[in-house]
C-alpha cells in the first residue's frame, strides 16, 4: 500500500528523534527510500538550528555603556553612602547642645572678698555662656557645648571659670548690687530657671521671670513640615510613576526628607533656638544636605535602569 507523503512527513518528526515503533520505522524507511523530497524534509529536521549571533555594532555599543554605567554609579553610591554617613556623623558630634545645670556646672563659691566664682566643667569650656541681667538681683545662664565634648569628656581642655566681681565688665554701669545677686541657671526646655547656683538674698523672681519668650521650637516646626511634605510627595510620585512629573515629585520627596534629616543632625536632637541662632543650624545643615541628596539621586539612577534593557539607550 503506497503511504502518502503527508502521512510520512506526520511521522518524520518523531522518527528523526527514534519515538517510532519498528512496524513505523519500516514504513518511514521504505518511503524514505523512493522519496527525494521526504529525505529533504528528514535532512531539515536533523539539522540544527542556525542564529545569527551577530548583533549590530550600535547594539554592541549600547550595551556596554550601559554595564559601564551600572558599575560607575554602584561604586559611586557606595562612595556617596560612606560620605555621607561620615559627614552626618560629624554634623552630629560638632551639633551645638544646649546643656542643664547638672551637666554645666561645677560648683559655686565665693571668696573672701565676696566675689563670686562659678567653676563650670571642663566640657564646657571653649563655648560662651548666655548671660542675661533680667530683674534687680538676678542673673541667669544657659550653657552650651559641642556634642562631642558632652559625650567624650575624656577630652578635656581645662577648667573654666565665671568670676562675678563688681568691677567685671559685665557689671559696667550697672546699679546690681553683686553682694546681693542671686544666680540662676536656666532650664534650656522652657526657658525657665532651673536651678538656683547662688542665693544672694536678693528678692526671688516671680513665674513670669524667665526665657521663655526667647526659647523658640522653629526647627521641630520645620521638620515636621518638611518630613510630612515629603511623605506626601512620594505618595503622590509613587502614584505618578513612569511619567516626567512622578520623577519630579519624587525628587521634591528627596529634597525635603534630606533637609529635613539634615537639620535634624545639626540640631544634636534638640529642637529648641535661643536668640535666633536657628539661621546658624541651617547653613550648618547644608554640609550634610549636600551628599545625602547626591546619595537618592544615585540610587535612583541605579533603580530605573533596573527594570530596563541593557540594549536600550538612556
Amino acid at each position: 500500500m503506497k503511504i502518502s507523503c503527508d502521512i510520512i512527513r506526520d511521522l518524520l518528526p518523531l522518527y528523526a528523534e527514534n519515538m517510532t515503533s519498528r512496524a513505523s520505522n519500516d514504513m518511514v524507511d521504505e518511503h524514505l527510500r523512493a522519496c527525494d523530497g521526504c529525505r529533504q524534509f528528514l535532512s531539515d529536521l536533523r539539522r540544527p538550528a542556525e542564529f545569527d549571533r551577530e548583533l549590530p555594532v550600535h547594539t554592541l555599543t549600547r550595551v556596554k555603556k550601559a554595564i559601564r554605567k551600572r558599575r560607575i554609579l554602584t561604586a559611586l553610591l557606595a562612595v556617596l553612602i560612606l560620605v555621607s554617613l561620615y559627614v552626618n556623623v560629624e554634623t552630629v558630634l560638632n551639633a551645638r547642645v544646649y546643656l542643664t545645670a547638672g551637666q554645666a556646672v561645677e560648683k559655686v563659691e565665693q571668696r573672701e572678698d565676696g566675689t563670686i566664682e562659678i567653676f563650670w566643667k571642663d566640657h564646657v569650656n571653649g563655648m560662651n555662656g548666655t548671660i542675661r541681667d533680667e530683674s534687680p538681683g538676678n542673673m541667669g545662664f544657659v550653657y552650651q557645648t559641642r556634642l562631642r565634648n558632652l559625650l567624650f569628656p575624656g577630652d578635656k581642655t581645662g577648667q573654666q571659670t565665671s568670676i562675678l566681681a563688681k568691677d567685671s565688665g559685665m557689671f559696667a554701669g550697672s546699679q546690681i548690687d553683686q553682694t546681693a545677686l542671686n544666680i540662676w541657671y536656666y532650664s534650656f526646655r522652657d526657658g525657665k530657671p532651673e536651678q538656683l547656683l547662688w542665693d544672694g538674698g536678693a528678692e526671688k523672681p516671680g513665674p513670669d521671670f524667665s526665657f521663655l519668650d526667647r526659647v523658640h521650637y522653629r526647627i521641630a516646626y520645620y521638620c515636621i513640615a518638611a518630613a510630612v511634605l515629603s511623605a506626601l510627595l512620594a505618595v503622590l510620585a509613587w502614584k505618578k510613576r513612569g511619567s516626567g512629573a512622578g520623577e519630579w515629585l519624587r525628587f521634591g520627596a528627596l529634597f525635603f526628607g534630606c533637609s529635613c534629616a539634615a537639620v535634624l543632625c545639626t540640631s544634636g536632637g534638640q529642637f529648641m533656638d535661643y536668640w535666633n541662632d536657628i539661621p546658624t543650624k541651617i547653613i550648618d545643615s547644608v554640609y550634610p544636605f549636600i551628599p545625602m541628596l547626591l546619595t537618592g539621586l544615585c540610587a535612583f539612577s541605579l533603580y530605573d535602569m533596573k527594570d530596563s534593557p541593557v540594549g536600550e539607550g538612556h
